[in-house]
């Protein structure tokens, strides 16, 4: 993500940077599943051709105001390299 010029950060939010890389991504839906789902991108990967890589591990939301476990949607990402 990408904030413009001047942008400043919410109270209890903070900018971060950090250099970007290769990910795998997967969708996670209900936030119940979220280890298992994690652990099926790690099982992937490691049954691919790509490497593990060390930089950052992300989740992005897509649904922040859901109040159920099963409403929630994740995109998780995981570092890899060829």
């Amino acid at each position: 993500m990408t904030f413009g010029e001047g942008a400043k950060p919410g109270e209890g939010i903070e900018f971060k940077e950090f250099t970007g890389g290769l990910y795998a991504v997967t969708r996670c839906e209900g936030l119940q599943h979220i280890t298992e789902i994690w652990k099926q991108l790690v099982v992937w990967r490691e049954e691919s051709k790509y490497k593990e890589a060390h930089h950052q591990w992300l989740e992005e939301c897509f649904t922040p105001k859901a109040t159920q476990l099963e409403d929630y949607v994740f995109d998780l990402y995981a570092p890899i390299a060829a």
